[in-house]
């Protein structure tokens, strides 16, 4: 990944963060990270040292838009490498789980991936 171009969706959570760590011990010449709150960034701010945060590049995104991840995409000089890490789950019974809530799940973790391949 050395002066490459990296874009990863997911990189502010728990996995996310040891990605980001992992990416930037291979010198990227960049790292962009959507994020949708401004507290994502400082929970990655408080595990990075101002060296690895340089390689950054946070944009505001909701990668479940189609039009923001174009747009995230257009700003980026290319995109070598795509990593998708962005998902998550809610648990319950199947039974007292909504359709809304399964959509929103499905959004996030199907979709997003698409939209971010298929822009990238």
């Amino acid at each position: 990944m050395k002066d490459k171009f990296v874009l990863i969706t997911g990189g502010t959570g728990g996995l996310g963060i040891g990605v980001v760590k992992q990416v930037i011990t291979h010198h990227p010449r960049q790292i962009t990270i959507p994020y949708l709150e401004v507290k994502q960034i400082s929970y990655l701010e408080q595990r990075l040292s101002s060296e690895a945060l340089s390689l950054i590049n946070f944009v505001s995104c909701d990668v479940s838009d189609e039009s923001q991840v174009q747009s995230l995409v257009a700003q980026m000089p290319q995109v070598d490498v795509l990593i998708n890490l962005v998902g998550g789950f809610d648990m319950g019974k199947t039974d007292e789980y909504s359709f809304d809530a399964w959509q929103s799940m499905f959004d996030l973790n199907l979709n997003t991936t698409f939209l971010m391949s298929k822009y990238c």
